[in-house]
């Protein structure tokens, strides 16, 4: 029986528990957000809500096990803080996971993919896949979970923008009917804008990882400062960042006609991403290609790469229903069924020989 968007809703936060309140009680969250449309989305819906004129420590999560830093951990440690949030971030390092439980509260906030050995860890596991099964749970974005947990409508709008950013709006029509065609459209523009800002880095390796991190917090700053999709275009195409994006907006379209009649061949496609501007695209890319029409030949699973000065990033789409992007990526990333990735270190053709070898042990053994 078909689940309905209401019943989905209902059934996940009955089973909310007493996190909102605990979450209320603690004054210093120490947050680690992954740094697309959704998570930080995510990141500032929860700080509206639940760090309001708390001292906060952000941290960026980007690594392809999403793990913290060396250095993440030793500020989240010195810091001291009462809970450790982890928005948008399937925490793959269960070592590192459980050495933060040791030390303080730890809550996750996430709808990706998990291992059984992550569930007991944490004090809270919010997540579709751990509250409640069937295949509806992949309708959910982290913002779309969160929205639930806060339940305020006035920040209705940061929740369709992480909708649209992880392309799930179209799993909501009751809650997207909120919206008319016109800020629809504003809402997916922003979106666009935040995912390309907030994943993008240099991939020749010319600028630091406290770049990254101030170009993310000049992003999240003009979002949290904003109070409807109109005023962060306002604010965003008057700030700093507006040059960056129309750079980057300009080349990932040059990319995607590039590689667009490359998308309907049959069974497994490997596309290498290559942008001129040298910054990185590959989520871009593979979010346009996800939400945009770019079709993808029934059958067909498509894996983007794309080399950086010390990683080559891996990223999967399918329409193949037996194969699961997310365990197609285990051991150097993860994500969901349809949509997953990863990095490694190693020699791209090593990588490429993995991932057929484990798309034909899909095809074999899956059932769709």
């Amino acid at each position: 029986m078909k689940v309905t968007e209401k019943q989905l809703e209902s059934t996940v936060r009955s089973r909310f528990g007493g996190i909102a309140e605990d979450l209320h009680a603690c004054s210093r969250p120490a947050i680690g957000y992954h740094p697309d449309a959704d998570g930080i989305m995510s990141l500032v819906m929860f700080i509206k809500v639940f760090a309001r004129e708390k001292q906060t420590l952000l941290l960026s999560i980007d690594t392809p096990d999403r793990s913290l830093t060396v250095r993440q951990m030793k500020d989240i440690l010195t810091f001291n803080p009462e809970v450790v949030v982890l928005i948008d971030v399937a925490p793959r390092n269960l070592k590192q996971l459980k050495e933060l439980a040791d030390e303080f509260m730890v809550v996750v906030l996430d709808h990706h993919q998990y291992g059984p050995e992550v569930k007991n860890v944490t004090k809270y596991l919010l997540n579709p896949h751990v509250l409640c099964s069937g295949s509806c749970v992949e309708n959910y974005s982290c913002l779309k979970l969160l929205y639930d947990l806060c339940n305020r409508f006035s920040l209705n709008w940061l929740g369709a923008v992480g909708l649209c950013g992880d392309n799930r709006e179209k799993y909501w029509p009751h809650f997207m009917g909120n919206f008319g065609k016109q800020k629809l459209q504003a809402i997916t523009e922003m979106a666009e804008m935040v995912n390309l800002i907030g994943t993008t880095y240099r991939i020749d390796g010319s600028e630091t990882a406290d770049d990254v991190e101030s170009r993310r917090k000049e992003l999240i700053l003009q979002v949290s400062e904003a109070q409807s999709v109109g005023q962060f275009n306002r604010l965003f195409r008057n700030g700093d960042l507006c040059g960056l994006y129309d750079l980057l907006e300009a080349d990932l379209r040059d990319i995607l006609i590039d590689i667009k009649g490359s998308l309907n061949r049959t069974c497994l496609q490997f596309i290498e991403v290559i942008a001129s501007s040298k910054f990185s695209l590959i989520d871009g890319v593979l979010k346009d290609i996800s939400g945009s029409g770019l079709e993808i030949k029934k059958g067909n699973t498509v894996v983007l790469y794309e080399r950086g000065a010390d990683l080559v990033e891996y990223r999967g789409i399918t329409a193949n229903r037996k194969i699961n992007c997310g365990e197609l990526f285990h051991g150097i990333g993860g994500g969901h069924r349809k949509m997953g990735g990863g990095a490694s270190d190693k020699d791209p053709r090593k990588i490429m020989k993995f991932l057929k070898k484990r798309v034909a042990e899909q095809l074999t053994t899956n059932t769709g």
